[in-house]
């Protein structure tokens, strides 16, 4: 189940992340969640050997999923801003549309 629950993480921050974040800021984004992502995964294993080796292997993975709750705590913030930002998003972008010398032609 845990396992499950780990990989939903990912798709559902990127489509979040495209909904609420202007398209010339959006690279940034991307490029900070990416950046995260990978610093977990590269120092994820590094850290779990180095508790398995101090603390033995079932101590070592319990501690491990500590990690995932303040993971859970943001992804609960997260959800209880997102419509708000989602909003913002839209009338920002309802904004440049309106000032587009071609009545909306652009993309935002």
């Amino acid at each position: 189940m845990g396992g499950f629950l780990a990989t939903q993480t990912g798709p559902n921050v990127r489509s979040t992340l495209v909904n609420v974040t202007r398209s010339e800021q959006r690279g940034l984004a991307f490029a900070a969640f990416a950046l995260a992502d990978d610093l977990g995964k590269g120092f994820g294993p590094v850290v779990i050997a180095a508790l398995v080796a101090r603390l033995g292997r079932e101590r070592a993975f319990a501690y491990s999923l500590l990690g995932w709750l303040p993971c859970a705590g943001l992804c609960a913030a997260t959800a209880l801003t997102v419509e708000a930002d989602e909003r913002r998003a839209a009338a920002r972008a309802g904004a440049k549309r309106a000032l587009s010398p071609k009545g909306g032609a652009f993309q935002v």
